[in-house]
């Protein structure tokens, strides 16, 4: 699995609108992400609510933290729609088929370098 490189951000950058859009073209130059104007508008909006999110979770006490990845401008049902489902399916076909469980890919073989 791939991880996702975060990025960290604190109290005062969640203070104010002029803050969260500095933390936005922050984020947006991190993720070399390129947005036309009308689709920024738009974007900053899910950004500042999924940044909100992150702080205010962040805060509780749990035994995870949360970070400011390249997915921070997705709704949630963007993402699914855009890395769940029928995407998994088909990364597993294309892998093929899987070894049974607790079997050993180089079980039979002889020769080892």
């Amino acid at each position: 699995l791939e991880t996702t490189k975060g990025l960290d951000f604190h109290d005062k950058d969640v203070e104010s609108e002029d803050n969260l859009w500095e933390l936005y073209e922050l984020w947006r130059s991190h993720h070399t992400i390129a947005r036309s104007l009308e689709e920024k508008a738009k974007r900053f909006n899910v950004f500042k609510h999924n940044v909100r999110h992150i702080h205010e979770t962040n805060k509780k006490d749990k035994p995870y933290k949360l970070k400011l990845n390249k997915f921070g401008d997705m709704t949630s049902e963007e993402f699914r729609k855009t890395y769940a489902g029928s995407n998994i399916k088909h990364h597993r076909m294309l892998q093929g088929e899987r070894r049974a469980k607790g079997s050993f890919m180089y079980a039979n073989v002889d020769a080892l370098p």
